[in-house]
């Protein structure tokens, strides 16, 4: 396979599709919504397939599919639609889906920039520096809204626990 080829991105979006689906799951709060950012995230990443750099497809990816949230974002608030602090309704499958659920659920509650931080920086795993790089803001500001986001998290968890 040569560098850029069709084959070489089909591939690339065979592994890397579950975790920009997860991610945008994260971020968004719905998985049709998230569906939708991933192959929006994809069909801008294809045209410019050959000039990725080859060490980072996933990173470029990211990026991409980061944009594609923003560009989202700022529609809807344009539209004047709240984008966080509704929670949807919860749909019990198992455990495991609840878990996740309750996870995206309680994201919902952060303003756009601290549920990016918190995603990327607590799900990913990306180090504080690369976090900021990707959102384009300063390495200060992915810490603050780091810990905002947090301690909203955890403030949230404490009232659902003190009703229980």
């Amino acid at each position: 396979m040569t560098r850029g080829s069709d084959e070489e991105f089909i591939a690339f979006v065979s592994s890397s599709s579950p975790g920009l689906l997860r991610l945008a799951w994260m971020l968004s709060g719905s998985e049709s919504t998230a569906e939708e950012m991933v192959q929006d995230a994809l069909s801008r990443v294809y045209p410019r397939w050959q000039s990725v750099s080859a060490s980072a497809p996933l990173a470029y990816a990211r990026r991409v599919l980061i944009n594609v949230n923003i560009d989202r974002i700022r529609a809807r608030s344009r539209e004047g639609v709240t984008v966080h602090g509704a929670v949807p309704e919860r749909g019990a499958v198992s455990s495991v889906v609840e878990d996740r659920d309750h996870v995206v659920r309680m994201l919902q509650i952060l303003p756009p920039r601290e549920r990016q931080v918190v995603v990327l920086r607590c799900y990913v795993g990306l180090p504080e520096r690369e976090v900021a790089d990707l959102l384009g803001i300063s390495l200060g500001n992915v810490k603050a809204a780091g810990s905002r986001g947090l301690s909203k998290l955890r403030g949230h968890l404490k009232k659902v626990e003190a009703r229980s």
